[in-house]
C-alpha cells in the first residue's frame, strides 16, 4: 500500500490551517494613498470614523484650505505652519512645497488657466505662486489685516479678498492695484465668493450678515440677515440662482438651521429643512445636483452631509474628521469630494 499520498494530503491540510490562523493576526492594510482605483466607499456605520475612499499623507498640524485648478489635475492645500503644498491629484504625488512659511495661510484660489495660485493669510499679504515651479512670483503687501478669503473672478480680471478690517477689496491681479473697496460690514469678513457669471460678489461677515455686491460697480445689492451668528461659509450653486450660507455656531433657540439657501434675484431666503448644527464649510457638486455641508456632529466629531437638491433629502453622511473641518471642495468633474481638517487629515470621498 502507498502511504505517501495520505501523508502529503495531511501535511498540505496542516499548512493551510497554519497560514489561515496567521492571517487572523496580520495588521489591516494601510489607507490608500496611491493612484485612484475602485476603493471602498465611506460609510458612517464604521465607528467612530467613516472609511475614506482614499486619503493623502497626514499633515503635521492643521490643514486650513484646499483648492483645485480648473482641470482637476492639481490640488493645493495650505497648512497652519504657512506651508502650501501642490499635489498631482490622481497619483497622489507631492509636486512641491512652498519655501515661505512665515505666516499661517487661510485661503487659496487658482487662476482660471491654472498657472497661478493666490493665497491669503494672517500676515495680511496676498501672494501669487507660480504653479509650475512653486516659486513666489508676486505679492500685494498687507493692507487689510488678517486675510480670511481670496478668490479669482471667473474671468480672472479681479481678485477679491476679505479681511479683518471689515472690508472686501477688489484687486487687479495683473497690476496688483486696488480697484475698489466694498464697505458695509461692521465686523470681520470671513468669506467671499463670485457668482458663476462673475456679476455678483457675496461676502459673509462676523456681523451675522451676508452682503451681495455688483462686482462691476461695487454697489451693494442686498443685505441678508437671517443668521443669528457669524457667517463663515458661502457657496454659489453652479447655475448662479441660489447661494448657500452657513454659520459657525448653532443657535438652539433659532427656527433657522445651521445653513440657509437664498434666491439671488430677490435676495430672499428659500425654505430649507431646519438642522441644528454648526457649519464650517459648504460646496456644491459641479452639476448642481448636491450640496455638501461640513458641520460638527455628535460626540465631537465632524461630519459631511450630502443633500440631494432635487429630492430635498439627505443622500449620504460621512463621519469625516476627529477635529474641525476647515474646508471642502469637489473636483471639477464632480467625482471626488475632498475634506481637510484640524486633525491634519486630507480625505477623499467618492
Amino acid at each position: 500500500m502507498n502511504y505517501k499520498l495520505p501523508k502529503i494530503l495531511i501535511l498540505s491540510a496542516f499548512a493551510i490551517l497554519l497560514f489561515a490562523s496567521m492571517a487572523c493576526f496580520l495588521p489591516p492594510p494601510p489607507p490608500r494613498t496611491g493612484p485612484i482605483g475602485r476603493p471602498p466607499i465611506g460609510d458612517d456605520a464604521v465607528s467612530p470614523l467613516s472609511v475614506p475612499s482614499r486619503q493623502f499623507p497626514e499633515q503635521h498640524g492643521r490643514v486650513n484650505a484646499v483648492a483645485f485648478d480648473p482641470t482637476g489635475h492639481w490640488m493645493a492645500t495650505a497648512r497652519a505652519d504657512g506651508k502650501i503644498i501642490l499635489w498631482d491629484f490622481v497619483p497622489g504625488h507631492l509636486l512641491w512645497q512652498s519655501e515661505d512659511g512665515s505666516a499661517e495661510v487661510l485661503s487659496l484660489s487658482f487662476r482660471g488657466d491654472g498657472k497661478v495660485l493666490a493665497s491669503g493669510g494672517k500676515d495680511g499679504a496676498i501672494k501669487f505662486w507660480d504653479v509650475a515651479t512653486g516659486h513666489l512670483s508676486n505679492s500685494i503687501p498687507a493692507k487689510q489685516g488678517e486675510i480670511r478669503s481670496v478668490v479669482f473672478s471667473p474671468d480672472d480680471r479681479l481678485l477679491a479678498s476679505a479681511g479683518s478690517d471689515h472690508s472686501v477689496k477688489l484687486w487687479n491681479p495683473e497690476s496688483r492695484e486696488l480697484v475698489r473697496a466694498l464697505n458695509g460690514h461692521t465686523g470681520r469678513v470671513n468669506k467671499v465668493a463670485f457668482s458663476p457669471d462673475g456679476t455678483i460678489l457675496a461676502s459673509a461677515g462676523s456681523d451675522n450678515t451676508l452682503r451681495l455686491w455688483n462686482s462691476a460697480s461695487g454697489d451693494m445689492l442686498y443685505v441678508l440677515t437671517a443668521h443669528s451668528e457669524p457667517v463663515d461659509a458661502l457657496a454659489f450653486r453652479p447655475d448662479g440662482l441660489r447661494l448657500a450660507s452657513g454659520r459657525a455656531a448653532a443657535d438652539p433657540l433659532s427656527h433657522h438651521g445651521g445653513y440657509q439657501m437664498w434666491d439671488i434675484k430677490s435676495g430672499t431666503e428659500v425654505a430649507t429643512e431646519s438642522q441644528k448644527f454648526a457649519v464650517s464649510a459648504l460646496a456644491f457638486r459641479p452639476n448642481g445636483s448636491e450640496l455638501a455641508i461640513a458641520y460638527r456632529c455628535d460626540g465631537g466629531y465632524w461630519c459631511i452631509n450630502l443633500i440631494g437638491l432635487d429630492e430635498g433629502r439627505l443622500l449620504r453622511r460621512y463621519v469625516a474628521h476627529r477635529k474641525g473641518i476647515s474646508a471642502i471642495a469637489f473636483t471639477p468633474d464632480g467625482t471626488w469630494l475632498i475634506s481637510v481638517g484640524h486633525d491634519g487629515a486630507i480625505r477623499c470621498w467618492h
